[in-house]
């Protein structure tokens, strides 16, 4: 079994890898980003309030702030476990829910990355597979690297191992 050779730009903890597994996250800049909208609105909510008092900031705040802080710690919840043989997804709060992609399974993948996620340092991952729960898997928002060429190795080394052919 080969070592990953595994390099990302990112200083964060939102990556981690040994011989057998990488772990990824989408980082908590991507998470800010989706929820820029509530942050947004927040804004609002506190300027026009204070022309109305202070009560109003706090009943009108309660539930926006707990909306935010759900979706922040669901993207947070989120991981993507990549070994040699399978992906394993997991997300969830309240509920965690754990899915398994095998890694023969996947038929190709891109790589996006738009002007505003490139500055900030991350990128998404699409995985096309024949897998019939996940047509499509999006490693979303995880620190640019160079995880699309392992993927590249780890793919055609498990459909070597399992003898699965591409046919076109």
């Amino acid at each position: 079994m080969g070592v990953f050779l595994f390099t990302f730009q990112s200083n964060t903890s939102v990556c981690s890898w040994n011989e057998q597994q990488i772990t990824l996250q989408p980082t908590i800049a991507y998470a800010l980003l989706r929820n820029w909208g509530q942050f947004i609105l927040m804004g609002v909510i506190i300027f026009t309030s204070w022309y109305f008092g202070m009560l109003m900031i706090l009943s009108v705040l309660i539930l926006p702030v707990l909306i935010i802080t759900y979706r922040m710690l669901f993207w947070r919840s989120i991981s993507y476990k990549i070994s040699p043989q399978q992906i394993k997804y997991g997300r969830g709060v309240f509920l965690r829910q754990v899915d398994f992609l095998e890694m023969y399974r996947i038929k190709d993948f891109d790589q996006h990355q738009s002007f505003l996620m490139n500055l900030i340092g991350i990128m998404h991952i699409r995985l096309m597979t024949s897998d019939i729960s996940h047509p499509m898997l999006e490693l979303k928002g995880i620190p640019k690297s160079n995880i699309a060429d392992i993927l590249r190795e780890l793919i055609e080394q498990s459909r070597k191992e399992n003898r699965v052919y591409a046919i076109d």
